[in-house]
């Protein structure tokens, strides 16, 4: 998913991923927190699994609002 009209920032998505390096300023779904690396900070887990979630519930064009 692309989010749109963010003032100042280009190409946002929301993807897949379990750790902050996965993430430059996107959105990561998941369904859980866990230590999955070992360096005492929580990553997600079950990203995969969410995403695919909300590709199958979820319409093509939906509105968002992040607050």
């Amino acid at each position: 998913f692309h989010i749109l009209n963010v003032p100042n920032r280009t190409w946002i998505l929301i993807h897949s991923g379990s750790f902050k390096h996965d993430t430059l300023g996107c959105v990561l779904v998941g369904t859980d927190w866990q230590d999955i690396d070992g360096d005492e900070e929580l990553d997600l887990i079950n990203s995969k699994k969410a995403l695919s979630e909300l590709l199958n519930i979820l319409p093509n064009t939906f509105s968002l609002e992040i607050v």
